[in-house]
């Protein structure tokens, strides 16, 4: 089987969203790079910093494509490109994705595929369509509130190891943005640093509180809610406190993504960031 930009919907499904301006995408956001490579493969799977959002003026398909990091690590690679990023996408999307993935990883021909997810900040889709069978109910029953964030990113990360375990030939290596890892299975191979941590070392070299999960304002909206739903006895004083804690790191973390030398559009990297971060996964794959 050979992928094909014009055939991609027919193995990988999207949801309608917005793009980093704000606009509804009614196009799917996935890209494949023929670089005429019969051996290698390299995909990519994550959220608009991997998709490459802001990366160059308009995003213009084929220079995001030419700088997004996926493409930089696919030429020292000497693979073909398959970028799976959807700007406002969740963690649970790239399970799907994975999942997607197990069925046609057969039917193609590469000899070597490197698949790189790219977690993003926790609980974007907490009791949505990717989580709907999960029963919180009972988890809240036997588990303390805190520990929803660890337990969300958790789910159905078999599905990851399950992957590598199916297909020898298969390297999957996990990272993760603008935030820290947390509920990752100690069987997945995570970096140790994230790409945010890598872009301050090499580049802009300033202080940052850790560890941070959460950034966007709705996504603390909805986990308050959300616990307080499924949770009615919840002690408010010890949550609001909790939370508290969790939005004095997003606002550092939000502060420090807002530096326009180094972002721009809704805090993405430029050029720049996705160069040292591809650097990185090399030196890791």
């Amino acid at each position: 089987m050979k992928l094909l930009n014009n055939t991609l919907t027919s193995y990988f499904n999207f949801k309608f969203n917005k793009d980093s301006k704000g606009n509804q995408v009614t196009w799917c956001p996935y890209n494949f790079v023929d670089n005429k490579n019969k051996r290698n493969l390299v995909i990519t799977i994550g959220d608009s910093w991997t998709w490459g959002a802001d990366i160059c003026e308009g995003d213009e398909t084929e220079q995001r494509l030419k700088d997004v990091f996926g493409s930089i690590v696919a030429n020292e690679l000497s693979a073909d490109f398959l970028n799976l990023g959807q700007s406002g996408s969740c963690n649970l999307h790239i399970i799907q994705r994975i999942q997607e993935l197990k069925i046609i990883i057969p039917l193609l021909k590469y000899e070597k595929i490197f698949i790189i997810c790219v977690y993003t900040e926790v609980c974007r889709s907490l009791d949505g369509p990717y989580d709907r069978k999960v029963d919180y109910v009972a988890w809240f029953q036997h588990n303390n509130f805190q520990d929803i964030l660890k337990y969300h990113n958790s789910l159905f990360q078999h599905e990851l190891i399950e992957l590598e375990i199916l297909y020898p030939h298969v390297k999957l290596l996990i990272g993760t943005n603008f935030v820290e890892p947390i509920g990752m299975d100690p069987q997945l191979t995570v970096l140790s640093k994230n790409w945010i941590e890598v872009y301050n070392e090499q580049v802009i070299q300033r202080e940052y509180l850790k560890p941070c999960y959460v950034m966007s304002h709705w996504v603390f909206d909805k986990i308050r809610d959300f616990i307080i739903s499924f949770n009615p006895k919840v002690d408010r004083d010890n949550l609001d406190i909790w939370m508290i804690g969790l939005l004095e790191k997003a606002k550092d973390r939000k502060e420090f993504t807002m530096n326009p030398t180094y972002f721009k559009g809704i805090s993405h990297p430029l050029k720049l960031g996705h160069k040292v971060w591809a650097e990185y996964i090399l030196e890791n794959i």
